[in-house]
């Protein structure tokens, strides 16, 4: 069983899911460590701030000055801090970029650094307010950055109390009320607004995993996991997902075949319909869905494309092991996955993730092996029917049943080679004419 979401490496920048979530080790993803990591990212972005606006004079702007300069911290602690241990025993440790770059490039480093990254921005998220009040009156005082983290994390708020994460509020709607009229005066006052230091804060996050990548190493990772995204997984859950994968091949032939035709009847007036060399491109593109709009921040960082989610159809069909009979088995969802989750990879849960993998890798397997048969009998099929179902009414574009391939033509000819055995028959696809028409896919 997986233990834990596939694909996590990419969550860097804004808290982000990309497409490799296995690559944060466990201790990384342990909520636990996560909460008890706070108190001491607290300090050091308190420290971060004071310091950077002390070196560029910020307080003259007032608080709100200081507020926009949050990011550009994060990015202070994230160059100059790092994460020991885990759970209730892990610690901040001070560990300047360049010693840690000249100790030579890992995964660890770059594991930690994200991590870090996730903690301090999502600090900065709950005590906003408290933080540039702090800097600001700290400043004012003379006080150096130290006496700063110790009122902000210990006095002024719970960050390093027990379980402070968890139970951190403040009156979150009179910290929002407050934040929402300092941004708005901010704004009214014609100064820089956030948009700039983000994209400064961007192209400083982008120069520093630069020059983690000078061999190339991690750029090459990334991608290898792109293609191959149970990459990092244990070596048993790789094992069961390519069992799956492999024996998933027929029933993931017959579901991206009614893919594909779902696919050609949206080209305009479905010309693809009656081209099979159409048909051949969407053949080639069917297990691929939009780009992972959550992961686009972190590709561009990295020098990266974004990762590809799943495509829409697969939500239709879910996947699991039949205890009874002994085998992987693919079926249709009684109510398929709602757009909203379909497209937002931070809300799928660990069996959905690995139902995900299993569904689109089974399809690329097929894909890889049989394109140019798939579109070739799949046109010859659509020339078997009505001359009609070759056209889409702009104004009616819903499908009949007599313009659907029959099951048995599509595993018999179209499938033919991934449907050879007995077993591997798929049981009856009912809800077909749910999935062709449904108007989101």
């Amino acid at each position: 069983m997986v233990r834990q979401r596939p694909c996590r490496f990419f969550l860097f920048i804004g808290a982000l899911y990309f497409a490799f979530t296995s690559v944060l080790g466990n201790h990384r993803s342990n909520s636990e460590t996560f909460l008890f990591a706070k108190c001491g990212v607290c300090k050091a972005l308190a420290r971060e701030l004071h310091l950077e606006v002390l070196r560029h004079d910020l307080n003259k702007d007032g608080e709100e000055g200081i507020l926009d300069s949050t990011e550009a911290a994060c990015l202070g602690v994230v160059q100059n801090y790092t994460i020991q241990g885990e759970g209730r025993s892990v610690t901040v440790e001070h560990s300047p970029e360049k010693e840690r770059l000249e100790a030579g490039f890992s995964t660890e480093m770059v594991q930690a650094a994200l991590f870090v990254k996730q903690v301090c921005e999502t600090v900065s998220e709950e005590i906003s307010m408290e933080l540039s009040e702090t800097i600001w009156h700290s400043i004012r005082g003379k006080f150096p950055p130290d006496d700063s983290a110790k009122t902000l994390c210990v006095d002024k708020t719970d960050m390093c109390s027990v379980g402070a994460g968890a139970k951190y509020d403040s009156s979150k709607k009179a910290r929002a009320g407050r934040k929402r009229q300092k941004k708005e005066g901010h704004q009214s006052s014609g100064q820089v607004g956030k948009g700039d230091t983000a994209k400064d804060t961007e192209d400083s996050m982008r120069e520093m995993f630069q020059k983690m990548d000078k061999d190339g190493s991690m750029s090459t990772l990334l991608m290898k996991e792109m293609q191959e995204p149970e990459l990092m997984l244990p070596d048993e859950d790789k094992a069961e997902i390519k069992a799956a994968k492999d024996a998933l091949k027929c029933p993931s032939c017959v579901a991206l075949v009614y893919g594909t035709l779902k696919r050609a009847r949206e080209t305009p007036g479905g010309r693809a319909l009656r081209s099979e060399a159409d048909l051949g491109q969407i053949v080639e593109r069917v297990c691929d869905g939009p780009v992972d709009a959550s992961s686009a921040s972190g590709a561009r960082m990295m020098g990266v494309p974004p990762p590809l989610l799943p495509p829409r159809w697969s939500d239709f069909y879910k996947v699991f092991r039949s205890k009874k009979k002994d085998k992987w088995v693919l079926k249709h969802r009684k109510k398929p996955i709602s757009l909203k989750k379909a497209l937002d990879r931070r809300r799928w849960s660990s069996k959905l993730s690995k139902e995900k993998l299993i569904i689109r890798g089974s399809c690329k397997n097929v894909v890889e092996a049989s394109t140019d048969v798939i579109a070739e009998e799949l046109f010859r099929a659509l020339n078997h029917l009505p001359k009609a179902c070759r056209h889409v009414n702009a104004d009616d574009p819903s499908i009949g049943v007599e313009c659907v391939p029959e099951q048995n033509y599509v595993q018999s000819k179209i499938c033919k080679d991934h449907c050879t055995n007995a077993d591997e028959v798929p049981p009856v696809f009912p809800n077909l004419l749910k999935v062709l028409n449904h108007v989101d896919l």
